[in-house]
């Protein structure tokens, strides 16, 4: 494949990655049926995730290990702010 190609597939690890994060925050967040849901769709993604990081390793890729949070702390940031808005408008 070309480092195109492996660039990509990197990319969409990172998303993935992204994807796993939303999913626990929101089963942190929910209750009952839906807390199970998304703790289940964030573990059906973190499979995904392992799947895509091993085939980036198998054709010379650079598969990255965390989302784009942690390039972006700004992003966290502000996570952490809408989180406690919402908590407190309860």
């Amino acid at each position: 494949m070309s480092t195109t190609d492996t660039s990509k597939l990197d990319d969409l690890i990172v998303t993935m990655i992204d994807s796993v994060k939303g999913y626990e925050h929101s089963a942190g967040m929910a209750h009952g049926a839906y807390a199970a849901l998304f703790t289940k769709l964030a573990a059906e993604r973190r499979e995904a995730v392992a799947l895509l990081q091993a085939h980036s390793s198998a054709i010379g890729g650079s598969p990255k290990d965390f989302g784009s949070e942690e390039r972006r702390p700004c992003t966290a940031a502000g996570r952490i702010f809408a989180s406690r808005s919402a908590a407190a408008t309860r």
